[in-house]
């Protein structure tokens, strides 16, 4: 996760997705804990899957950080 996210703070970059099966509990427990939002849920090819995402502040969106 370290190494998706280091790479979705690089400019012109903003949003993170991913999907996990909706029996992988734990994984949406660690995903919700890190920030991710669920935006949908779909069944594909007989996988309940749970979508979701993160954003990233932009150096240019005002309530980014100035650290």
């Amino acid at each position: 996760m370290e190494f998706a996210e280091g790479k979705a703070r690089r400019p012109n970059m903003k949003i993170l997705k991913l999907y996990t099966n909706e029996v992988m509990l734990e994984n949406i427990a660690i995903y919700s804990h890190l920030g991710y939002v669920e935006v949908d849920r779909k069944t594909e090819d007989d996988y309940k899957r749970i979508f979701l995402r993160k954003t990233f502040p932009t150096s240019s969106d005002p309530l980014s950080s100035s650290t």
